[in-house]
């Protein structure tokens, strides 16, 4: 039972890149800039940085790549996970934090706001328990933005920018601008998330140790308290789960076969066309032909392409806000779907 574990405490970390988990985290990691854009193993990103913590503690970059990963396992749950560690290591242990370079430092922070925001923008939400974790957000991003102003840091990192768009998300969502489902910030379930806490420093020695998916800091070190470190069978487990997610939420198989069925209706109109042109006496009747055109058009109609789905909101029609959602919403779809079929064929 996680109330029988008892605190454990993990130290502020020095340089990583000589441990072979941040060398593992920087090759995935770089995937992002990749020409080709492959797939990113966000589990096994998560996985690598909490084995990172515990090996070397906690620094500034490895702290980045956790909170990315956890934003794209857990959504905004996940996203004020990392931030309660970003603003805890920047707030209490600035001048010891690694990388020492301020420029390191501001490059580090502008290019995690930089993708955050990216994950952002496909976001929609509509539940109220999404209301409370974004003000949790902006409470963790205004502290982000003052504290490295204070520090000296440019622009502080464009928090600031990030900020405002969680803020504007927050308004957005009183409003109830959005009513479509939330299909796409999904959280992980309960026993994947773990919250972050800051914990008051208590006397003794700090003994390394990570928690499997929650870090909770105080001065000079990170106090754990209630979590045990995922064994093998729960990152199975956890493993196991995300790719329930995923297939949950990939485009159904049988929705990708309404354009072909519509294609296929009218190849078969095509032909007995022009079957009739080769034998005399031989015609359609108007309602035959009215009978194949509309056979054709129910299958187009049933599930609309997504370039059908970019028209319509690129030219304005219907419900806009509805025409987003929808748009965003099939293009996730299309992704799971692409990820799962290139599972299947090993590539």
């Amino acid at each position: 039972m996680m109330s029988e574990l008892s605190p454990q405490r993990i130290q502020t970390g020095g340089d990583p890149r000589t441990f072979s988990e941040y060398a593992t985290l920087r090759d995935e990691i770089g995937k992002l800039s990749h020409p080709a854009r492959p797939d990113v193993d966000w589990i096994h990103v998560e996985q690598l940085c909490l084995a990172l913590f515990e090996r070397n503690g906690v620094e500034l970059q490895s702290a980045a790549w956790y909170t990315l990963a956890r934003t794209h396992t857990a959504g905004a749950c996940g996203l004020n996970e990392g931030l309660s560690i970003l603003e805890a290591i920047i707030t209490r242990q600035w001048t010891a934090l690694w990388p020492q370079a301020m420029q390191a430092r501001t490059d580090i922070i502008t290019t995690l706001v930089r993708r955050l925001q990216n994950i952002l923008r496909c976001w929609t939400f509509q539940r109220e328990d999404e209301l409370s974790e974004l003000c949790r957000s902006k409470k963790l991003l205004e502290s982000l933005r003052d504290t490295l102003t204070c520090n000296g840091m440019s622009e502080a990192g464009q928090t600031g920018s990030l900020y405002e768009q969680v803020k504007s998300a927050i308004a957005h969502l009183k409003e109830g601008v959005v009513t479509m489902p939330q299909v796409i910030a999904q959280q992980a379930p309960e026993m994947l998330t773990r919250r972050v806490y800051v914990i008051q420093p208590e006397q003794g020695v700090l003994k390394p140790f990570v928690s499997g998916a929650c870090c909770a800091l105080l001065a000079g070190a990170m106090v754990l308290g209630g979590f045990g470190w995922l064994s093998y069978e729960q990152m199975q487990q956890q493993a196991q789960l995300a790719q329930q997610r995923r297939v949950k939420e990939a485009i159904p198989l049988e929705r990708l076969q309404s354009w072909h069925q519509g294609m296929t209706e009218l190849q078969h109109l095509a032909e007995q066309l022009n079957g009739l042109d080769k034998t005399r006496g031989k015609y359609l009747t108007v309602s035959e032909l009215k009978s194949s055109i509309f056979s054709a058009m129910q299958a187009f109609n049933q599930h609309p392409p997504v370039e059908e789905q970019l028209r319509r909101y690129a030219e304005g029609e219907g419900n806009q806000s509805s025409e987003q959602v929808q748009t965003g919403m099939l293009l996730r779809q299309l992704e799971y779907r692409y990820r799962l079929l290139r599972e299947e064929k090993g590539e």
